[in-house]
């Protein structure tokens, strides 16, 4: 029943970004709390066999954007969300000795993320920020910070 859940969602983000079938995105493990997307780096090099740092970035903001919509989903909202801003703090040096790059994106404690489902419901902004980890095998590389606004025009 996992990987049904796990096919499901990566249908629906490559359905709604293109990028992330471009990339060659898979979903590793979804759950309430957290989503883990892994890419292959032979997809996502450039000249000289180097990972595109873009790609790197871009498997964060992925697995982000998707667990937020995920979660929000569930609950029966459809919001317009926004990401805000994005801070991105790498670090050791990223030695390429992998086949593939994972990224690991969690919810937020549950006292924040009922304090941000408390003001979409009451159609109001409402802000949360999704931290993602980006991995080599189990080595954290970089760390991405999102801070998105949502508001539920619609709730179900």
């Amino acid at each position: 029943m996992m990987e049904l859940l796990n096919k499901r969602v990566e249908e629906f983000m490559h359905q709604r970004i293109p990028l992330s079938k471009a990339m060659n995105c898979k979903v590793l493990e979804c759950n309430n709390n957290s989503i883990t997307l892994n890419a292959p780096k032979f997809a996502n090099t450039v000249e000289g066999d180097h990972l595109y740092g873009g790609s790197f970035l871009s498997l964060g903001l992925l697995a982000a954007w998707t667990l937020l919509h995920v979660s929000l989903r569930r609950l029966d909202y459809e919001p317009l969300a926004k990401l805000l801003k994005a801070e991105w703090k790498t670090l050791p040096e990223y030695n390429e000795l992998g086949e593939s790059i994972t990224a690991k994106s969690q919810l937020p404690s549950d006292k924040e993320w009922q304090q941000f489902l408390r003001m979409l419901s009451r159609k109001a902004r409402s802000k949360l920020t999704l931290e993602t980890k980006l991995l080599e095998g189990d080595a954290c590389l970089a760390v991405l910070s999102c801070d998105y606004q949502a508001i539920d025009l619609d709730h179900k």
